[in-house]
């Protein structure tokens, strides 16, 4: 066996244990929020959302934190450098489509790609329908197979500076389409204080139910990473030609 054919092997195995991994990490988090819809959406989940008490929205919070640990974790015992870039892409998109994939199987939910739903609490509440985070999903398991081929051939660079430049503005953009709605809430009522119960951010979200969501921004910052994924495999397949 040459050595190329080796890095390519220990590659081919990383992935698969990898998404294993993470695979297994969506469904402990479908697990989660099953119980945690059980408590507080026992009719089903719907907006507006129903407020933690400040000691369960802590402790929500500390869990988001904690599963992030565990993905970059993952990623760094995977690969270095542009690598484990790649690595943690690849893992929180496997991950973020097991659980959908399990919140399907388990309760049925949700009942189309355009349902909304809440994605983090980290600043504050992001909502989306499902279709965005899942396109979220797409292009980061195609940038990150990209990533992991143009370093195995030898490509460089793997990502320019302006292909930086163009992916995390894209990101920012994504991040404000889904940022938007609950962020314009608490700026205008000069609050920024999430979803603790008992306080008048909550009483603002109680009666908060999100009715639009901002596709154009969306899609403009996916059009700047297919830009930079497109860029990628002109100068893949140019340097392999």
């Amino acid at each position: 066996m040459t050595l190329i054919s080796f890095r390519k092997n220990m590659v081919q195995r990383t992935i698969i244990l990898l998404c294993i991994f993470a695979a297994a990490m969506g469904l402990l988090e479908t697990i989660v929020v099953v119980y945690l819809r059980e408590l507080y959406y026992p009719g089903g989940f719907s907006f507006p959302l129903a407020a933690f008490s400040p000691r369960l929205y802590g402790i929500e919070l500390l869990r988001e934190f904690a599963t992030l640990v565990m993905l970059l974790g993952i990623a760094l015992l995977a690969g270095r450098g542009i690598r484990f870039f790649a690595w943690f892409l690849l893992a929180f998109a496997v991950w973020d489509i097991a659980y959908y994939l399990g919140l399907k199987l388990l309760l049925g939910w949700p009942s189309s790609f355009l349902t909304w739903d809440i994605l983090f609490l980290i600043p504050w509440a992001w909502v989306g329908p499902v279709l965005a985070p899942l396109i979220c999903c797409v292009m980061m398991i195609l940038l990150a197979l990209l990533i992991l081929k143009m370093s195995d051939a030898g490509t460089r660079p793997v990502l320019s500076r302006n292909d930086w430049l163009i992916l995390v503005g894209g990101a920012l953009l994504i991040l404000y389409a889904f940022l938007e709605d609950y962020g314009l809430l608490l700026y205008r009522s000069g609050l920024f204080g999430g979803l603790e119960a008992g306080t008048e951010a909550e009483r603002l979200i109680a009666a908060f139910i999100p009715q639009r969501f901002n596709w154009l921004v969306f899609l403009a910052g996916s059009a700047f990473i297919l830009l930079v994924i497109g860029r990628m495999w002109h100068r893949y397949k140019r340097t392999a030609g």
